[in-house]
């Protein structure tokens, strides 16, 4: 107890709230990312495609590296499972703790939880980066194959 408190842990609203905010931002974040995703990997198809169809053999290194990007940005789509507080668990093991003793192990998960995700997000952003970067590579390599093509 604290000096005349009832509460034992007097912040854990306080610490629990402030993470509920960052929760909410990273699932944003995660969402955001993910649709990002998506666009790269609908554009690499797509220009896989005119690649391709171009029949031109200068196309054909831009359809490997649209291929390699979609790739990439598929394997960011792919679920990922996450932890959680399991109820059950959380009753059996803590209807006759204290008030505050289950909420330190539930923020305690939670943080837990949070710090999982981030890792898990920041291999989508670099994932997500090194296919846009891809991309525009072969995008690049796309628009001169016709340009050549075209030139000639």
């Amino acid at each position: 107890m604290t000096n005349g408190g009832d509460r034992e842990f007097e912040s854990l609203d306080i610490v629990r709230a402030e993470l509920d905010v960052e929760r909410t931002a990273q699932e944003k974040r995660a969402e955001t990312v993910d649709s990002r995703a998506g666009q790269v990997l609908g554009f690499a198809g797509v220009l896989a495609g005119l690649a391709l169809n171009s029949k031109s053999g200068w196309a054909l290194p831009g359809a490997v590296v649209a291929a390699a990007a979609a790739t990439l940005a598929a394997s960011i789509l792919r679920p990922r499972m996450q932890a959680g507080i399991y109820p059950r668990g959380l009753y059996l093991g803590y209807i006759n703790k204290k008030p505050d003793c289950t909420k330190r192990v539930v923020l305690d998960t939670r943080i837990a939880d949070y710090e999982s995700n981030k890792d898990q997000l920041d291999i989508k952003l670099n994932r997500l980066d090194w296919a846009v970067r891809l991309l525009v590579l072969a995008i690049t390599l796309v628009v001169l194959a016709l340009l050549a093509v075209i030139l000639r």
